[in-house]
């Protein structure tokens, strides 16, 4: 069953109706690559590849690599789109042709970087003409998980929270805070917390790039984890002491309470 298109006097107007119909793009997961540009796109995730053509006629698409090294990757006709003649089996599980009108390939690798070129050929009455638009694919690894490093003295904490990535991260702090007041949130990856009574929150760093965001463990902020730590020590061995005593007082009663036993009877001389 062939694929219909809306009809349009130029590519710039079939571009806005595909990006329409695509679903919403978070943190870079389903990239929608445009050609002659650049489009980033994470490990793991995925990138479309919109066809752009302006015949009704019968038409072949065919999708493959120019750069670093040229393959061919994907091809069919419009008559037959759910049987593609040609398909590179390293992309079989992972590359879909969508009915609106895009190449979807999932489960991005570092080894797809590289320039795509999708072509459609055109079979009418008129003589064999086509379409060709080149993309370029970047592939970042995501953003590792955040590493937090605390510094304390008497007068403030510091938290400086670190990460790895491909490119630029930025970084922010939320404070969890009582559910009626909300989360603050702090810009950069150090925070300097002065001693001022709010020692008692749990901080999260959070690093995200263009296409990924981590969130660290949730920190303590306390000023003298020391002495907290003494005073639940002491807390223990108090309560140890406690038990101790009334377990004992508790069998000294108990043998008090208890009859003499029977020694039997005595020999007189």
């Amino acid at each position: 069953m062939p694929v219909r298109m809306p009809h349009s006097d130029g590519k710039a107007e079939m571009l806005l109706w595909i990006l329409a119909v695509l679903p919403t793009v978070v943190q870079c997961r389903a990239a929608v690559a445009s050609p002659d540009s650049i489009t980033t796109v994470p490990v793991g995730g995925s990138v479309h590849f919109p066809i752009l053509h302006g015949s009704e006629d019968k038409y072949e698409v065919t999708l493959g690599k120019t750069s670093p090294n040229p393959l061919k990757i994907l091809a069919w006709m419009s008559d037959r789109p759910e049987s593609p003649y040609v398909i590179r089996p390293s992309y079989r599980n992972r590359i879909h042709f969508r009915r609106d009108g895009v190449i979807e390939v999932q489960s991005i690798k570092t080894s797809d970087q590289g320039t795509y070129e999708v072509q459609t050929n055109y079979f009418g009455r008129e003589l064999r003409n086509r379409d060709r638009d080149q993309f370029e694919i970047h592939v970042v690894e995501p953003v590792s998980e955040p590493r937090v490093e605390i510094s304390r003295n008497a007068s403030h904490v510091t938290l400086n929270c670190t990460a790895l990535g491909s490119g630029p991260i930025t970084y922010r702090w939320e404070r969890q805070t009582d559910a009626a007041v909300g989360n603050d949130t702090f810009h950069g990856a150090l925070l300097v917390l002065q001693n001022d009574g709010l020692s008692g929150h749990t901080y999260n760093c959070i690093a995200e790039d263009c296409c990924s965001r981590q969130i660290s463990l949730p920190v303590s902020a306390d000023f003298n984890p020391a002495s907290k730590s003494r005073n639940y020590l002491a807390s223990v061995l108090s309560f140890t002491v406690v038990v101790v005593l009334i377990l004992g007082l508790y069998l000294l009663r108990k043998s008090q309470s208890s009859p003499p036993r029977n020694q039997g009877p005595r020999e007189f001389q």
